[in-house]
């Protein structure tokens, strides 16, 4: 069967009604006094991760119980929960996501636990989705552990009520160890660096001949379009008439000059390689909190992964370099220089994780071989591996949330910034440590 078409069918995709009408209405940001329904706090209800390190009022509502039971119900699950089974008060939710983009929760049922997760339709409708849904099981079939999509009774991946869009997965057995983790963490040892290289190594194999074309049109996905284009400016240029809210989170900036300065050289020594890397799905978010994790020889093994939110049609070296950017440099750090107004020269000191670095690339040998082409690719393209993303998500903030705020910090210390360091004194060291990681044949070679 060709992988492009696993998905469910887009039309006709199944709608509930009444049980989510409180929340249809909910506009962003928390607007209810969380105690005010009868329903138990469950903590960290309302709170996600924000721009830094501490957690902020969420952007979504948080999932409500008679909300989730209504899901359920059209998922073909119970709606009667563990410990609310006696008095009959519906599923019980025990944990809420902390994730910035929805709102989700892991849910207790009588025979089982799910995860749910609700998406504003601006973000996530049944097409996008089907089409992660279509990469999990492809990977699946071929040796990865991911958690099993639950259909409704109509046969979909997805349920629309109102403006919502609701997922239902299986929770993976294992433990969650970086759940509550912000995504610009790095790592905690070299064992877990080397066991998430493992994983992704395993990931790129799983992924071959997976066939569906590179996704359409939907926000926050960590695409390859600009980067794979000869001039990364003028494909921007071009792309702003069809992305109307990007193209006003950058109005008013001279972002064309920051950008000659800032991603131009580096994408400029990246293009003439590009024809020539292979093209093929991937993950694109393989930071520590989309794996579970196992005890293993007195460390942690990382077993299984999920949520591909940001999965797309890109080359596997884009994979492992959005890997390496995001469980390897301390970014939260650069943040933090940023605001205190450090001396430039200093800005960006002591981010880099050598030892993380060595790890994960070690990690990934074992399972994958990397050519010659994709080493020099991997140097090349890690300075601006984040740049299509920090657009999507200025896009988020000024299009969806309506943000402009929350759009300059993605402009300026995301899309520049990160850029910036790739050029400094402690980025070139750290892609110096890449480098030298990638001269001795793989472990087992």
């Amino acid at each position: 069967m060709n992988d492009a078409g696993a998905g469910p069918p887009v039309r006709g995709a199944p709608r509930l009604g009444k049980a989510v009408s409180r929340e249809q209405e909910a506009g962003p940001g928390i607007a209810e006094d969380l105690g005010g329904s009868g329903e138990p706090v469950v903590p960290g209800a309302g709170l996600a991760h924000g721009l830094g390190s501490e957690l902020v009022p969420a952007d979504w509502p948080p999932l409500r119980r008679e909300e989730v039971a209504g899901v359920l119900a059209a998922f073909g699950l119970p709606g009667d929960g563990r410990a609310g089974e006696a008095r009959g008060v519906g599923p019980v939710l025990r944990w809420h996501s902390p994730r910035p983009f929805s709102a989700a929760a892991i849910v207790d049922l009588s025979r089982c636990s799910v995860f749910v997760k609700r998406h504003a339709l601006a973000l996530r409708d049944p097409r996008s989705l089907a089409e992660e849904h279509a990469f999990l099981a492809h990977l699946g079939r071929h040796g990865l552990v991911v958690p099993r999509v639950r259909r409704t009774v109509d046969g979909a991946t997805a349920l629309v009520a109102g403006r919502w869009c609701y997922e239902v997965h299986d929770i993976l057995a294992g433990l969650d160890r970086y759940r509550d983790v912000p995504s610009w963490v790095p790592l905690q040892s070299a064992t877990d660096a080397a066991a998430l290289g493992r994983l992704l190594g395993s990931l790129r194999a799983a992924a071959a001949g997976f066939s569906a074309p590179a996704r359409g049109p939907a926000p926050l996905v960590a695409r390859f379009e600009l980067l794979r284009a000869p001039d990364v400016l003028a494909a921007l240029e071009s792309a702003l008439d069809r992305r109307p809210s990007l193209a006003a989170a950058l109005a008013g900036r001279n972002w064309r000059a920051a950008l000659e300065r800032d991603v131009v050289p580096a994408h400029e020594r990246l293009v003439a390689l590009l024809d020539a890397l292979e093209s093929a799905w991937t993950h694109n978010d393989l930071h520590a909190s989309n794996v579970i994790w196992r005890p293993h020889n007195g460390g942690f093994e990382a077993v299984g992964l999920f949520d591909a939110g940001l999965a797309d049609r890109t080359t596997p070296v884009f994979d492992l370099a959005t890997a390496l950017e995001r469980n390897t440099i301390a970014w939260l750090g650069l943040d933090a220089d940023a605001d205190a107004d450090a001396d430039a020269d200093d800005v960006g000191e002591g981010l880099a994780r050598p030892a993380l670095v060595r790890a994960l690339l070690a990690g990934y040998r074992e399972r994958a071989a990397l050519s010659p082409l994709e080493r020099r690719a991997l140097v090349r393209l890690l300075p601006v591996v984040h740049v299509e993303l920090a657009l999507a998500e200025m896009e988020y903030y000024q299009g969806v949330l309506g943000d402009p705020d929350r759009a300059t910090v993605a402009y300026e210390r995301f899309l520049l910034g990160h850029a910036a360091w790739f050029a400094s004194p402690a980025g070139r060291d750290y892609l110096g440590t890449i480098d030298r990681s990638l001269e001795g044949p793989a472990a087992g070679a």
